[in-house]
């Protein structure tokens, strides 16, 4: 049955997501122990469809209890050692920003992937529960969204997480000049994060008084 599932599985993209699926689960939402955040990586890593372990790079899966989730086309944007990946990593230095409450992704799960895998993205931005995605580039952001009409676009997703989409790192390739707006959206996004982060503390601080 499709409500058996944490996304829709009906035929369409984008994947609609079912925030409260995981609600009506209580072993997938005990984080003392990290149940949920254990299904979810081996589901990916067990997964054949794109023959997730094969090549040279693959997810690092890592930071699951991170609050800002960055998602690219492929593996090879969020791998730091890649031309891709140096761009990205020189922008999260510029802001000054603590990889340890990064959780970086992509939405196919493999370099040689052929087709995004939709679900696994679903599940992850369900089971993460980021305040904020970044979607480096249409690719990924017509994965969350389908109302993407250009580069600096923010909006809040059915879960809660507040989103951003900027240019593809592939696009900063050919086109170096676009790297200053890449930054400007990368800031503006890091920066709502950090509004989202006080505003929990003040939340928090509210409810013990």
């Amino acid at each position: 049955m499709k409500d058996d599932f944490a996304f829709d599985m009906s035929d369409i993209s984008p994947i609609i997501f079912k925030p409260d699926y995981y609600n009506s689960y209580p072993s997938f939402v005990n984080r003392s122990n990290g149940i949920s955040h254990f299904h979810l990586k081996t589901s990916i890593m067990s997964c054949s469809t794109c023959s997730y372990h094969e090549g040279d790079y693959t997810l690092p899966l890592n930071n699951m209890h991170a609050s800002f989730m960055i998602v690219g086309e492929t593996p090879y944007d969020v791998h730091f050692e890649t031309e891709h990946g140096q761009i990205l990593s020189h922008i999260i230095r510029q802001l000054h920003v603590d990889l340890d409450h990064i959780y970086l992704t992509s939405i196919k799960k493999s370099v040689e992937a052929v087709d995004p895998c939709h679900k696994h993205l679903s599940s992850e931005v369900i089971v993460i529960q980021p305040k904020m995605i970044v979607a480096l580039g249409y690719g990924p952001a017509n994965s969350l969204s389908d109302q993407i009409d250009f580069p600096g676009q923010g909006k809040t997703l059915i879960n809660g997480s507040d989103f951003v989409v900027t240019h593809s790192l592939e696009d900063i390739i050919h086109e170096p000049s676009k790297y200053e707006e890449l930054f400007q959206h990368m800031q503006m996004a890091f920066n709502q994060w950090q509004f989202r982060l006080q505003q929990q503390r003040s939340d928090y601080n509210y409810s013990r008084v």
